[in-house]
């Protein structure tokens, strides 16, 4: 349960900060996506008993905060959930380098699939040659950013193991 609500605070604390301050940066199709990290983090680290009311959880606040049509981020986190729940065992994670690679490849995946979604719920021709570039930018981008958090999610989960 305190992971639940840790996650959750995080999500809330994520979508403030993306919808807000990070908003306006002057790279506005390189996006801070906090909520994918989280969820990557939770379904590679967590049982899935724990991990998919949590990415449900983020799924659901991403959909309450964006332009996408409603069911949008569910149904791309769903996927991505089990995409990584059935590739974990066969997963190497130990390096950290192998790690931001596999972020990078789910980055890419999670882009592919919303993009999917968006043209399945509106029929726009959204995906073009220059989302290819798109997704290279913020797979590249989400890799250096799991970098910074995911050592800071290992490090509040032992705090949370410790209040226990």
């Amino acid at each position: 349960m305190k992971r639940f609500l840790f996650f959750l605070a995080y999500g809330l604390f994520s979508v403030v900060l993306e919808s807000t301050l990070l908003q306006n940066l002057p790279t506005y199709w390189l996006k801070f996506n906090f909520l994918l990290l989280g969820v990557v983090f939770v379904s590679l680290n967590y049982d899935w008993r724990t991990s998919f009311p949590i990415v449900m959880a983020m799924g659901i606040l991403m959909d309450s905060a964006s332009y996408a049509p409603l069911g949008t981020a569910i149904c791309s986190y769903f996927i991505l959930f089990l995409l990584i729940r059935w590739f974990s065992k066969q997963l190497e994670l130990k390096p950290l380098l192998a790690l931001t690679s596999w972020v990078m490849i789910f980055s890419a995946i999670y882009k592919v699939l919303n993009f999917s979604f968006i043209y399945l719920f509106t029929s726009h021709k959204y995906f073009s040659f220059l989302s290819f570039f798109t997704i290279l930018g913020q797979a590249l981008w989400d890799g250096c950013l799991a970098l910074i958090l995911f050592p800071m999610f290992k490090l509040l989960e032992q705090a949370i193991r410790k209040t226990a």
